[in-house]
């Protein structure tokens, strides 16, 4: 019973936390829904739910990188927006996928720089920053339209094996998070950092001599980046539009 109950709450001083309940109850959902639908587990539409959920994952595994921090980034919907724009702004796809993502990382570390050298809350940094990426959204791309490089539907509209592409590039996601959090000393320091916060010690990391103003900007940029991916799955087939 004690060997259950560590693995549900996350065993103390570990960096793996309570990820079997949620997944418990993402289960109990789904089995619920199973026995209240009888299409629910139907192949077709589970081929049709997983990969639109996908761009929300890549999303919520960007936020997370903050959200370990104590922090939260309120302008990654406007920043989506704004890549998105400038990927449908009709160029080729060499130039405008490397300039979505390089925008992208600018934009989280603006939001760093912003929380870390003025000490503004995240709160207050990113909401305004989410302002500042809707007005520019709107001079590039005024009213809907415009298409996106032809590599972006190649890449995100097809299958493999049958199943839809975005579910790989979920699943690539989904490792390459796990290996920056539980298998490199970055993810370490995150939550060095985000176990300071949460018991009400800023600078205990800072103490112990890590260099806690860079790894909360490389957060910042880490989640920027994840967000164009979320749009690209969704996007990729129509009109770009804000």
């Amino acid at each position: 019973m004690t060997a259950i109950s560590r693995r549900l709450t996350g065993a103390r001083g570990s960096r793996q936390g309570m990820w079997v309940l949620p997944l418990l109850i993402a289960l109990a959902i789904a089995l619920w829904l199973s026995l209240e639908t009888a299409q629910f587990l139907n192949g077709e539409n589970l081929l049709n739910l997983v990969p639109q959920a996908m761009p929300l994952v890549i999303t919520a595994v960007g936020q997370m990188f903050v959200i370990l921090l104590g922090g939260l980034d309120l302008s990654v919907g406007s920043m989506i927006s704004f890549t998105t724009a400038v990927l449908a702004l009709g160029g080729p796809g060499w130039v405008l996928i490397p300039a979505v993502f390089v925008l992208a990382a600018l934009v989280g570390c603006a939001n760093g720089f912003i929380i870390t050298r003025f000490n503004v809350h995240p709160i207050i940094a990113t909401l305004s920053m989410q302002y500042i990426l809707l007005g520019i959204t709107r001079v590039l791309r005024p009213v809907s339209g415009g298409t996106v490089p032809d590599i972006v539907i190649s890449a995100v509209a097809g299958s493999f094996l049958g199943v839809p592409l975005p579910i790989f590039w979920g699943i690539f996601t989904l490792l390459v998070a796990w290996k920056l959090l539980y298998g490199s000393r970055f993810g370490l320091h995150l939550f060095a950092i985000g176990g300071g916060v949460s018991s009400g010690v800023e600078d205990a990391a800072h103490n112990f001599g890590i260099a806690d103003r860079r790894n909360i900007v490389l957060a910042y940029v880490i989640c920027a980046c994840f967000g164009p991916c979320r749009r690209l799955p969704r996007r990729a087939h129509r009109l770009g539009r804000p």
